[in-house]
């Protein structure tokens, strides 16, 4: 579920406009090779292992976590360890 509220748009025009995002990634998703999918996981699995610099990342990655109040401080192994990326093809079928 996504809420979104404006102080300028009524609540349809704003419903138009995610129902229309959604639809044109749904059609750039299913237009990616298998190549440019690879490419894509790969960077994402990248990203996912990358540890913090700094200690300034430490702290606004454990400060997101308290902002958030889920406390997952090791959210990225966890993702990492036990979610595919391939299943964004499902969900976007």
């Amino acid at each position: 579920m996504i809420g979104v509220q404006s102080a300028v748009q009524p609540p349809h025009y704003l419903s138009g406009r995610i129902y229309k995002f959604l639809e044109k990634m749904r059609g750039d998703i299913a237009k990616i090779t298998d190549e440019e999918f690879k490419t894509f996981q790969e960077s994402v699995t990248v990203q996912l292992k990358e540890k913090d610099y700094s200690q300034g990342d430490e702290l606004y990655r454990y400060w997101d976590e308290i902002d958030r109040h889920s406390f997952l401080f090791n959210r990225s192994k966890n993702i990492y360890g036990s979610f595919s990326i391939s299943c964004v093809f499902f969900v976007f079928q």
